[in-house]
């Protein structure tokens, strides 16, 4: 390769320059060049290891018709798959991706604990950038069906309503709101998911919630409370 030539003609001239006498730190220069690229060699062939588990998860757990349930059999075994990438597999976006399989494994088991445990393993094992707001938007929904709303807020505080996410962000914080008893801040974020919403894709159930919370109703209850 172009690289190792250009490394290796690197270490020739420093060689010719500087003499015998720096024999050792030369050896653990190339020992750690060399180390470099093995350790580049290992991530790569981990990924394609972690790449095949993840299929067959995706294989196991992904239902082509979402009326038929899944086996227990396949459970087991995407649970499995699951834990073994994150046992093994950890730093890679496979292990991630898995890990959001077996958290709605979880919630279609009823399993809300199992299911935040999951998400949470996510955000704490190198969450991508692009991958987070969903986690943490699932998360939040996980803790307000478990009646943890500051927990929930906590959660959805850090993503930012201007972002392609903007609407379901917006829409959680109403849901958030509307549990901690903040009628005009439920209502404000409804309607700013509601004008957030793409063209042509309207959200009956979130439009519904927003109308459920008319601005004079609104204002009724905030001077009552």
């Amino acid at each position: 390769m172009a690289d190792d030539d250009e490394q290796l003609e690197a270490i020739k001239n420093w060689w010719k320059e500087n003499g015998t006498s720096f024999v050792v730190t030369l050896v653990v220069a190339v020992a750690g060049i060399f180390g470099y690229q093995a350790w580049q060699n290992q991530q790569e062939s981990s990924a394609d290891q972690a790449s095949v588990i993840y299929e067959d998860l995706v294989e196991a757990v992904v239902n082509d018709s979402p009326l038929q349930a899944l086996s227990d059999d396949d459970i087991s075994t995407g649970r499995f798959l699951a834990g073994r990438l994150q046992d093994e597999y950890g730093s890679t976006g496979y292990a991630r991706l898995g890990t959001l399989l077996l958290a709605k494994l979880s919630v279609e088991a009823g399993d809300l604990a199992g299911a935040e445990k999951e998400l949470r393993w996510i955000l704490d094992n190198g969450v991508d950038a692009s991958l987070e707001p969903i986690v943490r938007l699932r998360l939040a929904r996980v803790l307000l069906a478990q009646d943890e709303t500051d927990a929930a807020y906590d959660v959805v505080t850090v993503l930012s309503e201007e972002s392609a996410f903007a609407s379901s962000i917006a829409e959680v914080r109403g849901d958030i709101a509307l549990a901690q008893g903040d009628e005009r801040g439920a209502y404000d974020a409804y309607l700013r998911a509601t004008e957030a919403l793409p063209e042509n894709s309207p959200s009956p159930l979130l439009e519904m919630k927003r109308d459920n919370l008319s601005p004079a109703d609104v204002s009724v209850a905030s001077e009552d409370s």
